[in-house]
Formats: C-alpha cells, sequence, structure tokens
C-alpha cells in the first residue's frame, strides 16, 4: 500500500471515530459556514512530524462538507526542530471545519512529534557512531505506518513492518520447535542469509554463530557481555541489541562493537507534543 493511501486510511478511521460530521456542539454556531483564521501553536520544543496527516483531515472534511474554500500554510515541515511557542502553521477556512478537524488533526501531530523527538533525542547521544536505532513492532494497533513514518523523522530507522518482512527467530519459536537450537539451525541452514536470531546467552551465541545468519540479537544483554558477543561473532553477523537501553547507558552498548539498537520504547511509551489551535 503507498504512503498516501496509508494515510487516507488513517484519517478516515480517525474521522469515524470521532463522528467528526455529527459535531452537536458546532452544529450550535449560526456562523459556523463563515471563515476563519486559525494558527497551531508548538508548546514546547519538539521535531515536527506527521504534516501529511494533519493536512489528510481538513481534506476529508472540507471534502464531506463539499467546501474547499481552505488553505494551510506551513512554516515548518516535518523533521524540522520547532521552539516553543513558534507556529507551526495557519489556516484559513469555514469555522466548523476548524472545528471538526481542530482534535484529530492535533492528535496526529502530537503523538507522531513527540515519538520524533524521543527518537531525535537517542539519536544525539550516540552521535559519531555508526550504530543506527531501530523501531520495533510494539506499536499502536492500527497507526504503525505513522510511528514508523515518526520514528524515521527522528532520524530513526524501520526494523520490521510486519511478520511478513524478515524471519526472526526467537526464544518461543526455539521453545515450541520440539528440538535443540542446534537441531533447529541444521534444519534451516539455507535460509541463514536472511534469518535474525535471538540469542539469550553467550552459549547461545556461540551456537548461533556457527550457522553465519544475517543478524544476531542479543536480548538483555548487560554491556560487557555484549562485548564478548561481538569478539564471538567477529564480524559474520551483523549485531543487534535490544532490551534495557536507556539514556543513561546507549552510548555505552553503541560503543561495545554492535550495528543496531532496537528500542521498543519509541513508539510505546510515548509522551506527545503539546500543541495548540487558536482561531484569531
Amino acid at each position: 500500500m503507498k504512503l498516501n493511501e496509508i494515510i487516507s486510511n488513517d484519517v478516515k478511521n480517525a474521522i469515524n471515530e470521532d463522528l467528526a460530521f455529527d459535531d452537536i456542539t458546532t452544529n450550535l454556531l449560526k456562523n459556523s459556514e463563515s471563515t476563519a483564521n486559525a494558527s497551531v501553536i508548538c508548546n514546547e520544543d519538539t521535531i515536527l512530524s506527521g504534516k501529511d496527516w494533519f493536512e489528510e483531515v481538513f481534506i476529508q472534511i472540507s471534502r464531506k462538507y463539499k467546501n474547499n474554500s481552505y488553505s494551510i500554510n506551513w512554516d515548518k515541515g516535518d523533521g524540522d526542530l520547532i521552539k516553543r511557542n513558534s507556529i507551526v502553521c495557519q489556516i484559513k477556512c469555514p469555522i466548523k471545519i476548524i472545528l471538526s478537524a481542530e482534535r484529530i488533526s492535533l492528535n496526529f501531530i502530537q503523538l507522531m512529534s513527540g515519538i520524533s523527538t524521543k527518537v531525535n533525542n537517542y539519536c544525539s547521544l550516540i552521535d559519531g557512531t555508526d550504530v543506527k536505532i531501530l523501531d520495533t513492532r510494539k506499536t499502536i494497533p492500527n497507526l504503525r505506518y505513522a510511528q514508523k513514518y515518526a520514528v524515521k523523522t527522528g532520524g530513526g530507522f524501520n526494523h520490521r513492518f510486519s511478520l511478513n518482512d524478515q524471519i526472526l527467530l526467537k526464544e518461543n519459536h526455539l521453545k515450541v520447535s520440539g528440538v535443540s537450537l542446534d537441531e533447529f539451525l541444521t534444519s534451516h541452514k539455507s535460509i541463514m542469509s536472511n534469518v535474525s536470531i535471538e540469542a539469550e546467552s553467550l552459549d547461545q551465541v556461540k551456537i548461533i554463530t556457527k550457522y553465519s545468519p544475517r543478524n544476531i540479537l542479543l536480548d538483555n544483554f548487560s554491556v560487557n557481555d555484549v562485548k564478548l558477543a561481538s569478539k564471538i561473532i567477529n564480524k559474520s553477523s551483523t549485531i543487534e541489541v535490544s532490551g534495557g537501553i536507556n539514556k543513561d547507558n546507549i552510548l555505552d552498548y553503541a560503543n561495545s562493537g554492535i550495528d543496531y539498537i532496537s528500542i521498543g520504547d519509541l513508539t510505546k511509551n510515548i509522551s506527545a507534543t503539546d500543541f495548540s489551535l487558536r482561531i484569531v
């Protein structure tokens, strides 16, 4: 599915959820057809993300009301640093469109900018290294593409979008296989160049390394154990670490001989950016 189709679907679902075309409060206004000007203000420093989702809300609501006499002029774009109290964009359109679109449009940019800002903060902590920060599939249902777009806007990289994107053997797969790790990997030798395998101990790293998979994921390893694992792997596979990574230790992990750091926190524990829409 193309990005514009994904954005359209995300917005359509959000509009239906909010019953934006049945705004019983705005319907009380006698001047709801009149044109008004509004500004979106950012109330804290942030990295902007979600501009296309924001605009799509106004596009779809305007289309429903059969009134395309609106304009949105952006002072900033996705990926830009927005300082506190800055104007992000200025809107001119009928009052009923502004009021019906307000919360939905802000919801998208507050969520996505919050993610971009967090990712950017993590990236700045390992600036100067070659390690890439990856997201995970720990996302809000039905908003995965929006969240992963925000990760990229903040300077991170996308891991799997879906279970169909990459073979990733994890603890539970191996537990239910009914055979040892060695036996399982032996029986799937032919696909190792396309496989990522999770290791939970240095002993598992030693076994997995014999098969040279594309990537080895070190789950909840200490920094010292990551360094030991890196020596064992000896560049035969790329190395990804995950679990227990935070702002205090991320640089130590980045300097431990790895290629990737995957962090569920990027899209799971979100502090939304505070935006306001003010009619002027």
